[in-house]
């Protein structure tokens, strides 16, 4: 199984107006997402994605510049635990 993950960002004069940091796999051919933390809507939030049910979708409650930092330091740290989770979710 094949894993990556992606992040984008915009950042103006220090401060992170948006961004996206999101775990893939790829299966079959295709990548499908794992856990997702962005800015949409104008919050940060974690996405959960399970194979057969809807994303759950948790508000982190700060700002874009600790969530980008927090994302991307869970994904390093922690990758492999949400990748095995994803299959039995």
């Amino acid at each position: 199984m094949n894993v990556r993950y992606r992040v984008r960002h915009e950042i103006e004069r220090g401060k992170v107006l948006r961004y996206v940091v999101q775990l893939e796999v790829e299966e079959a051919g295709s990548w499908h997402p794992v856990r997702r933390s962005d800015s949409a809507h104008g919050q940060a939030h974690w996405h959960v994605f399970h194979r057969h049910k809807k994303a759950d979708r948790t508000a982190l409650g700060m700002d874009f510049n600790d969530a980008l930092t927090q994302a991307e330091e869970a994904v390093k740290n922690h990758w492999e635990e949400f990748v095995k989770q994803w299959p039995t979710e």
